[in-house]
């Protein structure tokens, strides 16, 4: 038995290409967006001087979007951005948090505290 072959009409591979190329120009402006929407003053790794290396709160942030929150020495991963002058941290596909306000004085990360109804204790810049 024979088996015809057909060939698939060049505008159709064309679409394709231009379906493809469309979904990647998206990828790409989604990327840009972010990474306008981070302060680079943050980049970099911030503790709250405690001591010992078992109780080190702190914050890494980097330059993808991508942080690290250290909680008494346990890590925890998470994305983060800046609106309107406060944080976000998200999780793919999760929750949001709260915005959290900041301010950065040279080597000094600040954080509003509600509970508080001031500043926190400044974390200090590490590298």
């Amino acid at each position: 038995m024979k088996t015809a072959c057909k060939t698939v009409p060049g505008f159709f591979l064309a679409a394709i290409f231009a379906l493809l190329a469309t979904g990647l120009t998206s990828c790409e402006q989604e990327d840009s967006e972010l990474i306008k929407s981070l302060d680079n003053e943050l980049y970099g790794r911030w503790e709250l001087p405690y001591g010992s290396s078992e109780r080190v709160t702190g914050y890494t942030f980097f330059g993808d979007g991508t942080s690290i929150q250290t909680i008494y020495g346990q890590d925890v991963a998470r994305h983060w951005r800046v609106e309107s002058g406060s944080l976000i941290f998200y999780v793919d596909g999760g929750e949001e948090s709260e915005p959290l306000r900041y301010k950065v004085h040279g080597q000094q990360l600040f954080t509003w505290s509600d509970e508080l109804g001031d500043w926190g204790a400044p974390m200090t810049k590490i590298n």
